[in-house]
């Protein structure tokens, strides 16, 4: 009985976890790097793809980005259109257009392992930015799996997936970057919780 609510217990953690950014938060006007982590597959099914669709007020304002280059994965910059600016499309979807995402493809994620996708960008100034949006950067990730299923983490008032955010620090702000292990994993302490009680009785 306590192995079977164990594996419930962890299956439900797994399950729980998002996509997320680390660090989650940059000062203002600085050079800032951060990776996208997929924490999981669909079910049993590995990742195939995966696309990071930059925040649209920063692609707006024609903030670079630069994209990690991941082993095993081959990427492409995405024009606003979402199709890939390389030289192959450029004469159909034109030339020097700002680049909207980046596209990882022709890898494969094992359905049990995370991995990381890493980002570089200038944060954009507060005084610029969209009051609207109170300091917060949204970056929609699609993930799609073997077994040809999405999982779109793109809808900011969900909570089964919702994007990574980051968020714009003041310049006088002592903060930045976050703690990481629960950021990527919010289940993680409940799952050490249930190891302890699991030990002692």
């Amino acid at each position: 009985m306590k192995l079977q609510a164990l594996f419930t217990l962890l299956a439900a953690a797994k399950v729980g976890a998002h996509v997320t950014a680390n660090p989650n938060s940059a000062i203002e006007g600085t050079y800032f790097v951060t990776v996208f982590r997929i924490p999981h597959g669909c079910g049993n099914s590995s990742t195939t793809k995966v696309i990071i669709n930059y925040d649209e007020e920063l692609v707006k304002d024609g903030i670079a980005f630069t994209p990690q280059n991941v082993a095993g994965w081959k990427a492409a910059s995405l024009q606003s259109s979402g199709a890939p600016a390389d030289s192959s499309l450029n004469s159909e979807h034109g030339s020097g257009a700002t680049s909207s995402g980046v596209a990882y493809t022709d890898g494969e994620l094992p359905h049990d392992m995370y991995g990381d996708f890493g980002l570089s960008l200038k944060m954009p100034m507060l005084s610029g930015f969209n009051p609207s949006r109170n300091g917060t950067l949204y970056f929609a990730v699609l993930q799609q799996c073997k077994n040809g299923e999405w999982q779109n983490w793109t809808s900011p008032d969900s909570k089964s997936f919702p994007p990574p955010q980051i968020k714009i620090l003041a310049s006088n702000s002592t903060k930045s970057g976050s703690s990481g292990a629960q950021t990527h994993f919010p289940a993680f302490s409940l799952v050490l919780a249930v190891f302890a009680f699991v030990s002692y009785y």
